[in-house]
């Protein structure tokens, strides 16, 4: 679950990227267009078996909306 907040964009379509951070760079998983109803925005994104590559490990994964990066996300499996 992540949450947007917003301000004047109500009734606007925006496309928020999902990425896979790796060590050489980071890969795009999933482009999630999201229409914004109110200044504060809830959302899910459900995955089933995410594939971390090569190495394995825990996915680290974040969101970006144009120059907005997130912190790194938890995978709840």
């Amino acid at each position: 679950i992540y949450t947007i907040y917003t301000e004047n964009c109500i009734g606007k379509t925006i496309d928020i990227q999902l990425f896979e951070k790796d060590f050489l760079s980071d890969d795009l998983v999933k482009t999630i267009s999201i229409n914004i109803q109110n200044e504060q925005q809830e959302g899910i994104w459900e995955s089933k078996n995410f594939d971390d590559g090569f190495l394995g490990g825990n996915a680290e994964v974040y969101l970006k909306y144009e120059n907005f990066k997130s912190t790194i996300l938890n995978i709840i499996n």
